[in-house]
């Protein structure tokens, strides 16, 4: 739909291209689980942002924060245990981290200045 942005999935090589999202809302910044069947996302309700789940079929959508002031940029951590994001507080963009479920949120950066796309590190063993 012109004016919407949707989320898709495809394989490795670009082929099979799937549109996994559908509604009136924007959608952006998707990062999915280690296992391939979460997606989280942040998705505009009017001005607002905020982070949301959807199974890898675009069902089950679930809103984890409830935040007026926007929060962004979700990442999954390779347990799919927790979610990191960033959210405005007192103007300022900080990184918190919650549970997968969207419970226990914790803010992790109080500096000043703003605190941009928390990603989580993935360790391979050799």
């Amino acid at each position: 739909t012109v004016g919407h942005e949707d989320i898709y999935i495809m394989d490795c090589d670009g082929e099979n291209i799937k549109k996994v999202s559908e509604n009136n809302r924007r959608k952006r910044v998707p990062a999915i689980s280690i296992d391939a069947k979460l997606i989280a996302f942040m998705g505009y309700e009017g001005n607002n942002r905020n982070i949301f789940t959807m199974d890898n079929n675009g069902e089950n959508i679930q809103k984890l924060t409830d935040n007026p002031e926007n929060c962004g940029h979700p990442d999954i951590s390779p347990d799919n245990a927790y979610i990191t994001y960033e959210g405005l507080v007192n103007g300022q963009n900080e990184i918190f981290i919650m549970n997968i479920d969207g419970s226990n949120k914790i803010q992790l950066t109080d500096i000043p200045g703003h605190d941009w796309d928390p990603v989580f590190m993935y360790q391979i063993s050799q």
